[in-house]
């Protein structure tokens, strides 16, 4: 399928000939625009992508693993470049946090919670009525394939709340979307690994993983870091965990424990769907590998590693 990704926000600028307000309202105008161009995105992608499989579910092969396993690889390789442009399309914040920007700010984090529950239970609601149907559809085909078609069911329910999961957490966070790449061939999440990228890299560099790890029932989730101006860098602003700056400087202990907390709701998610949390592992490179040994050491729950 095609994709088209469109987003132009305005840059974002304070100066003295333009109001806090005017500047708090143009930074949220173009990170909705971004989102909105996001979502529009991912639904596109995975409509097509549920098109694609029924056709191919519905040809009555005696395997049809393929199919599942198809509408995986699409939907994970088009959320990479999905989660690329959302992220080279959001602005950089105000350089002044004006009045009006930080009251604009709390109003809209007041929301957020309301707002990533509707949107969870609204997928919910899409994802069984999306299973449902396919499983009438395939019924009807051939009662002999009705086991086939429960089985198919159960195991696209299951994994659409998985994903689901992993976006409300997204939602509550703010942060830029991660990759989430179902088991190969599909099927229920028995297991899952939460890799982390360095610093100036994002999630979807990582997608590769998915071939040296072939596990059945082993979830992948690679989140991607907030971006914000780099220390050691003069300013530059880089995807990272926590700030870096010269020796002197005491480490950046918020970011680090933030980021820690962050990654830790991906562990609470796993094992509120039911997998053992001897069965979730955590790993990362640079940045991220320290992350990871943080989130594990604190966590209250015995990790696979």
């Amino acid at each position: 399928a095609t994709l088209t990704f469109i987003c132009a926000p305005a840059p974002v600028v304070c100066n003295s000939t333009q109001s806090s307000d005017a500047a708090a309202t143009l930074y949220t105008n173009s990170v909705t625009s971004c989102n909105n161009a996001s979502d529009a995105a991912s639904v596109e992608i995975i409509s097509n992508a549920s098109l694609t499989f029924e056709s191919c579910a519905l040809e009555l092969r005696a395997d049809r693993t393929s199919c599942t396993a198809n509408e995986t690889a699409t939907v994970s390789a088009a959320h990479v470049q999905i989660a690329a442009d959302r992220l080279a399309c959001m602005p950089q914040p105000p350089t002044t946090y004006t009045a009006a920007h930080l009251a604009a700010a709390a109003a809209f984090t007041a929301g957020t919670v309301t707002r990533c529950d509707a949107a969870q239970a609204s997928s919910v609601m899409a994802a069984n009525a999306k299973a449902n149907d396919t499983r009438t559809t395939c019924n009807n085909v051939s009662s002999l394939h009705i086991p086939t078609c429960t089985a198919e069911w159960d195991s696209t329910r299951a994994s659409a709340a998985a994903s689901i999961a992993v976006a409300k957490i997204v939602c509550l966070h703010g942060h830029p979307a991660p990759i989430v790449m179902p088991p190969p061939g599909g099927g229920a999440v028995t297991s899952v690994m939460i890799f982390l990228h360095g610093l100036s890299y994002v999630g979807g560099e990582f997608v590769t993983l998915r071939q040296v790890l072939p596990i059945p029932g082993l979830q992948l989730i690679i989140p991607t870091s907030r971006s914000f101006p780099i220390t050691l860098y003069n300013g530059t602003r880089y995807t990272a965990w926590f700030d870096v700056a010269d020796p002197t400087v005491p480490e950046d202990r918020k970011r680090i424990l933030d980021s820690s907390a962050y990654i830790a709701t991906f562990v609470d998610a796993a094992v509120a769907a039911g997998v053992p949390s001897s069965r979730i592992l955590i790993g990362g490179v640079s940045q991220g590998g320290l992350i990871a040994l943080t989130t594990a050491l604190r966590s209250d729950k015995k990790l696979s590693g």
